[in-house]
């Protein structure tokens, strides 16, 4: 049925039929937010005009039968959006669609048998009255934003266990692993620190910290307490913080102690924002230091919030893309989503890991290491002739390849030294899946990390490493840069919270890779603090959870590689960690000038 088709029916099915009706089905469809049901739906509704949000999670579904428009929210859509914008039943999703609606039903049977009225429940379906007609009429013509507060305001009606203006969605794939991941001895958050050419005033940071906040809703989410499902986590926005995230400004000569003391304190996500901002005021110039718990957001999505501060201090404007929170959110099962031939390639790439349960990753030698909680980092620029050599040299292979090609050779090299075997070695390199041009646009978790390997035979030459280290991106970039792991995250839903949480627990020890590294990239414009100063060196690093124990970040600004090496206190001391550097950049350098 067309829309006009769809219209001319609304218009003509029942008393209470009417123009204003008509308008609004027409606008659903031409706002590209919301999908009209096909065939297939209209089983499901025979006789009914039916329109879901595109969205795969508490998706908003108007249904007009039998003279009224009616609508409620599907926590768990039976459809399926692709990212080319079409929508298809899938049969997992129905299945899980009618077992959640059935599981609503039964519980709400208390509700019901409590009073002559039903009192509301999760799943609620409303007649639209002319009020919120009018509301979504007024809204969706006018653009992404004043739709998206006519959507959070229905869902708080259809949801009335949700505060006026608070959005709620359930974690994404990567934000639960993460989520199931930290602890209070190993952190799981990022890393991001820049230092200025100038001085910052405190109470104008604030204030610039609270409108970056404003301006991006991950950035300010918390888990909700009241909405946790059997099997996973919810997230929910609120319109303002609960609490301060800038700890004030410290005058301190060590800024490797503040950073530890930083980076080293779990941060509670009961509590909204999920981050926490440290001024370290120094002579030659000040340093801010962000840490952001990992299953808010990635390494790219805090380097967009710091974007944002920036720009908020010195005045500047900061525009945003016009995103659907919500529809962002599914960005990862839209990758998920591939043909019968890559789905074969990358369910063979979670087989390799099957021989972990045998014979485990390589275990980088522990030297001078202590069994005590929290991070350490060391830091480490190379020049700005360095840093073109790498980007510049005619070897096969990107940047990242050559870091990655680097790291192996510089592990082999490390264990050797120590005695310490040293057969496969893995290396964990998170690929940002976000569309290209929103790469650096996105608060929130969108990238996915993928292993790759290299065996003795592999590493005889700096040579045979980087062709080994490029064959196998290459290669996983046809299939998707880690995206092997969604397909098997993507059956997760199935087991329970407390099932998951075991099973990373046990697993860990023998999945976990060797080291981790995570490359940020180029930065094209470097972050302006207007007459507070320009930035002049930039610091990331991710988390390095034991085994592994390290993490290497590295972030190009003006020209120059910026490597963070975040290690484990059981792993490394403070000097250990520095020599395992220097044998990283003799071996990077290796590379680079080796045929």
């Amino acid at each position: 049925m067309s829309s006009e088709a769809a219209a001319t029916h609304l218009q003509g099915s029942g008393p209470s039929a009417g123009p204003d009706q008509a308008a609004f089905l027409r606008e659903l469809e031409a706002s590209e937010r919301f999908q009209r049901d096909n065939a297939v739906g209209r089983i499901f509704h025979p006789g009914a005009v039916s329109y879901r949000q595109a969205v795969a999670e508490n998706s908003v579904h108007f249904v007009w039968e039998r003279g009224r428009l009616l609508a409620h929210v599907d926590r768990y859509s039976p459809v399926r959006f692709t990212k080319d914008g079409t929508a298809r039943y899938a049969f997992w999703r129905v299945a899980v669609h009618n077992v959640a609606g059935a599981v609503t039903d039964v519980l709400s049977l208390p509700h019901r048998q409590h009073s002559g009225e039903r009192c509301p429940t999760a799943g609620e379906t409303i007649e639209v009255d002319a009020d919120l007609l009018d509301e979504f009429l007024n809204a969706l013509p006018e653009g992404a934003d004043a739709a998206d507060v006519a959507l959070d305001r229905l869902r708080a009606r259809l949801l009335p266990d949700t505060e006026e203006g608070v959005q709620r969605l359930s974690f994404n794939l990567v934000d639960e692993v993460v989520h199931l991941l930290d602890t209070p001895e190993e952190p799981w958050s990022v890393q991001l620190e820049v230092r200025v050419t100038g001085h910052l005033d405190e109470p104008r940071l604030r204030k610039a910290v609270d409108e970056a906040l404003r301006r991006h809703p991950m950035a300010r989410a918390r888990e909700a307490a009241s909405q946790r499902a059997w099997n996973r986590h919810y997230w929910e926005i609120p319109l303002g913080v609960d609490v301060d995230p800038l700890q004030g400004s410290q005058d301190d000569d060590d800024a490797a102690s503040a950073r530890a003391r930083l980076h080293s304190t779990p941060i509670s996500l009961a509590t909204s924002p999920p981050l926490r901002v440290l001024l370290l005021r120094q002579r030659e110039g000040d340093i801010l230091m962000l840490t952001l718990h990992h299953a808010a957001t990635d390494g790219f999505g805090a380097l967009r919030l710091l974007q944002s501060i920036a720009r908020a201090y010195a005045g500047d404007p900061d525009p945003l893309p016009r995103v659907d929170l919500l529809a962002a959110r599914d960005l990862m099962g839209g990758h998920a989503a591939a043909d019968a031939s890559m789905k074969v390639h990358r369910y063979l790439a979670l087989v390799e890991r099957l021989r972990e349960l045998v014979a485990p990753p390589a275990r980088l030698a522990r030297h001078q290491g202590r069994e005590i909680p929290g991070y350490g980092f060391h830091h480490v620029g190379l020049s700005a002739e360095e840093t073109r050599r790498l980007a510049d040299c005619k070897h096969a292979g990107t940047v990242n390849d050559r870091l990655v090609a680097a790291l192996h050779l510089a592990v082999a090299a490390w264990n050797s030294r120590h005695r310490r075997a040293c057969r496969r070695i893995t290396v964990l390199v998170p690929s940002n899946l976000r569309p290209k041009d929103l790469r650096n646009e996105m608060v929130g978790n969108f990238a996915l990390p993928a292993r790759v390997t290299t065996t003795p035979r592999r590493r005889t030459s700096a040579a045979a490493t980087l062709a080994a280290v490029t064959a196998q991106t290459t290669r996983k970039k046809r299939s998707g840069l880690g995206t092997s792991l969604l397909e098997l995250l993507s059956w997760s839903w199935l087991m329970p919270l407390r099932v998951k949480q075991a099973l990373i627990d046990r697993l860990d020890q023998r999945f976990t890779d060797t080291v981790v590294l995570s490359n940020l990239g180029r930065i094209t414009e470097s972050p302006s603090f207007g007459d507070g100063g320009e930035t002049v060196e930039c610091w990331f690093s991710a988390p390095a959870r034991m085994p592994a124990g390290l993490s290497i970040g590295a972030v190009t600004l003006n020209d120059r590689l910026h490597l963070a090496f975040r290690y484990r206190h059981p792993q490394f001391g403070p000097d250990a960690a520095r020599c395992f550097a220097e044998c990283y950049i003799a071996q990077l350098r290796r590379v680079m000038t080796h045929p």
